[in-house]
């Protein structure tokens, strides 16, 4: 379940005011896109994404310099397997984390609002380390996710269909001829490799 995530109040205007500063939307633009998000009940930068007004680039960029977080671009980062291991598959994707590298005690973590405490309180409590939030720069945040934790699902499925659950019926070997039994004399004849 994805809760709804508002922006910390003022942000949004931190964000919309830099963004007509640097010249990247006119206040007109600015003005339409607040008045769709206050009336959609979204965040400011979602409208601006969602119609293109600026780039994922430009956003990530203006929010890492408001925020003092720094950006990461998921495209061409490595990401730690170890650092996956210490979030579940489930908390990652609802919440929409990646946990990028772990250093000693912290954890370095790409999520959508750095500024998401509650978020940050529950991922300390989770893996016991210290959380140092980074901003995906290009998005891709969700395909990421799934790009790092598909091999945790796609396991968890080749378990499923191989394992046969405890009490469940267990089907009868297919018809045809029964299989060969080695005998030990031809076992231990046998050439080692």
């Amino acid at each position: 379940m994805v809760t709804e995530r508002r922006a910390p109040e003022g942000l949004d205007e931190r964000v919309g005011n830099a963004l007509v500063e640097g010249a990247f939307l006119s206040r007109q633009q600015l003005e339409q896109a607040q008045a769709k998000a206050k009336a959609g009940g979204k965040r400011l930068n979602e409208v601006l994404l969602s119609e293109q007004t600026v780039t994922p680039e430009t956003l990530s960029t203006v929010l890492s310099f408001i925020l003092k977080v720094p950006v990461v671009e998921l495209r061409q980062f490595r990401v730690q397997p170890e650092a996956v291991a210490l979030v579940p598959e489930n908390v990652a994707r609802e919440r929409g984390v990646l946990p990028l590298s772990v250093e000693g005690d912290i954890l370095r973590v790409a999520m959508e609002d750095p500024q998401d405490v509650q978020l940050i309180d529950t991922l300390v409590a989770l893996t016991r380390k210290r959380i140092r939030p980074v901003l995906p720069l290009r998005g891709g945040l969700r395909e990421a996710i799934d790009s790092n934790y598909k091999s945790t699902s796609r396991m968890a499925e080749e378990l499923g269909r191989i394992v046969t659950p405890v009490g469940a019926p267990v089907a009868p070997p297919p018809a045809g001829p029964a299989p060969r039994r080695l005998e030990p004399d031809a076992v231990a004849q046998a050439p080692a490799v």
